[in-house]
């Protein structure tokens, strides 16, 4: 990768030089119209690449040569990142030289630049820092501040068109940036920015925000008559006349105390931004445009934001895996506080089996995946958050315990991130393995759930026959909520149980901040109590009752003559165990809570977290 960023038009010189297999000495010596078909070429080609999407532009360069080669690129001003892609026969050697400072480097190397703020955002944010320091040192020059202040304004509002959601973008981000800097040693700042600003209808977002005095106890059940309604209006018109003249006085009587008070605030807030202005100043800008998003197309930085990229790092381990086995490498709950395109990158050198899969718990969809890769997608803010799950499959040697890492890249901050920090990579595996017995439903297994608390789970299922093509599914009252189709092997990555108790009413993200006890005492057992959950209007929430299933589809299971012989044998046995544990009519019977007997499955309870197994016998 090349990366490069300039206010200036920006020149490459690319020379590529390759190491071609040429004819040996013994062989005949071709003629010349052969000469280029003898010679294997080396060919280099350069192309806009970005890590928000899977499309890429076209190629600013492509250099062929069976010898050594140069060419000239010429790139615009602003921020731009080249993928170079090289092929050659033997050995390649590249060269490039620009009086234009550029970082070249793997994926690694060339991200650390790349989160840094462009050098078109950072010249606009030191023009707006020159300009509102012109401005507060000519505040109380009429003449002076007035040249400044349309400075300032042409600084942080580089267009014509008049737009009131940009000026109260800025004001906010300003009265920001005046308050982090001033760290509460300006006791009436809402006052001083008036005056520095002459906006008296400003709404401040702390200076206001103060605990309005109790109502007194004979105007709580009494209406104001209409003398009393005149004569409110009359004070809050007079209050506001006072507050605006305190404030032209402020900003221009250089002898009252007030413009004395605003000098003296304005020169501390003005020292502090010094101490370090130019990070001051892309704070202010940065907080400009994440109040108003759309005003970034009136900038000329806003193609370079397309290559600003933020990451988040998560790494662990997996543990020792025997050979040809299915298992989860890492599974977790990501949350989302606004909106935030992200592309997440897996690293497992030693699994080249691995896949990375997401779900939104809320929906249960899957975000979609390219080549087995997660696409990049915008992660909108949810209740129950992306469960990021990756799965593996072991070859035909066992797995040593090694590392994993997960980057996630986005467009800005905040990322998805799990609430502990950390991700998870330990599980209870609850494994079962059974016969199929075919049956008119065609059902391979079916298992009913015994859910206890709110929780995430993965099924996966897989059968001895590989050709087999499955459904499997989870049922909700015997109606179908998720399922998933494969050919000898199908996994739901990930479907949030709820339980029949009353921790369902509760949000998930304040269920996980609990510690966990406190979770264990919040708990409810069904045996105490009756009926359907009540939510918190009172209303009856309907009872989860969750079976897990599986269909064999297109009758793709036929079994040969021994194993129908086989399969009649498991009858038979099934048969005499009926009869062995049956129960006399005149005997109370025992409920088999948790199990439903099915043609095409077992007895056995599965577990909230279950791999199950199908064989063919």
């Amino acid at each position: 990768f090349l990366f490069v960023d300039s206010l200036k038009q920006i020149q490459l010189i690319i020379n590529y030089s390759v190491l071609p297999r040429w004819a040996g000495l013994e062989e005949k010596t071709p003629s010349v119209k052969q000469d280029n078909q003898s010679c294997n070429s080396g060919l280099l080609v350069a192309e806009p690449y970005s890590w928000k999407t899977l499309i890429k532009g076209q190629p600013v360069i492509r250099i062929r040569t069976t010898g050594t080669k140069a060419a000239c690129v010429s790139l615009p001003p602003g921020r731009h990142v080249l993928q170079l892609t090289f092929n050659s026969p033997l050995g390649f050697h590249l060269t490039v030289c620009s009086n234009t400072k550029f970082t070249y480097g793997d994926e690694e190397t060339v991200m650390v630049p790349l989160q840094n703020e462009s050098c078109r955002f950072v010249a606009v944010a030191d023009n707006i820092m020159t300009a509102l320091g012109k401005c507060i040192e000519s505040f109380g020059n009429t003449e002076n501040w007035l040249k400044a202040r349309q400075e300032l304004h042409n600084a942080h509002m580089p267009y014509t068109a008049k737009n009131t959601k940009q000026l109260k973008a800025w004001k906010s981000a300003l009265y920001q940036t005046f308050s982090s800097v001033s760290e509460n040693k300006i006791p009436d700042l809402d006052f001083v920015f008036r005056c520095f600003t002459l906006d008296c209808e400003f709404d401040s977002l702390q200076g206001d925000a103060k605990a309005s005095p109790e109502v007194p106890e004979v105007w709580k059940s009494k209406s104001a008559s209409p003398l009393e309604e005149d004569a409110v209006t009359t004070l809050q018109k007079h209050w506001k006349s006072l507050y605006v003249r305190r404030i032209r006085r402020g900003h221009k009587d250089d002898t009252s105390e007030e413009h004395t008070s605003v000098k003296e605030g304005l020169t501390i807030i003005w020292t502090g931004m010094l101490a370090d202005i130019q990070a001051q100043g892309l704070s202010l800008l940065r907080s400009m445009m994440d109040e108003n998003s759309e005003i970034m197309k009136n900038y000329s930085f806003n193609d370079d934001e397309w290559n600003r990229i933020c990451l988040a790092d998560y790494q662990g381990t997996y543990p020792d895996q025997p050979a040809k086995t299915w298992f989860v490498v890492f599974r977790e709950v990501f949350y989302v506080e606004s909106d935030v395109l992200c592309v997440p990158k897996l690293f497992i050198p030693a699994v080249p089996t691995c896949v990375l899969r997401i779900v939104d718990n809320d929906t249960g969809s899957e975000i979609k995946r390219v080549f087995q890769k997660v696409e990049p997608h915008v992660y909108r803010k949810n209740k129950r958050g992306y469960t990021f799950m990756v799965e593996a499959r072991t070859l035909d040697l066992p797995l040593t315990t090694g590392k994993w890492r997960m980057k996630l890249i986005g467009s800005r901050k905040p990322l998805p991130s799990p609430f502990s920090g950390q991700i998870n990579s330990q599980f209870n595996v609850k494994e079962i393995r059974d016969y199929y017995i075919p049956n008119k439903l065609n059902i391979l297994l079916r298992y009913h759930m015994e859910v206890s608390a709110n929780h995430i789970g993965s099924v996966q299922l897989e059968t001895s026959k590989p050709d087999v093509y499955i459904k499997l599914q989870v049922l909700d009252n015997e109606e179908e909520v998720i399922s998933v189709s494969g050919k000898g092997h199908c996994v739901i990555p990930a479907f949030y149980f709820i339980t029949n108790n009353v921790v369902e009413v509760i949000q998930e993200p304040l269920l996980n901040k609990l510690p966990q006890a406190s979770k264990q005492n919040v708990q409810v057992s069904d045996k105490k109590r009756g009926g359907s959950a009540k939510s918190k209007d009172g209303k009856h929430s309907p009872k989860h009752h969750y079976t897990i299933q599986a269909l064999v589809e297109h009758n793709s299971w036929p079994l040969s003559e021994t194993q129908l012989g086989f399969v009649q044998k498991l009858r038979d046995q099934e048969k005499e165990e009926l009869k062995a544990f049956s129960v006399p009519k005149d005997r109370p019977t025992s409920g088999n809570k948790g199990t439903d007997r099915q043609s095409g499955g077992g007895s056995k309870p599965a577990a909230e977290k279950s791999k199950k197994g199908g064989k063919g016998s």
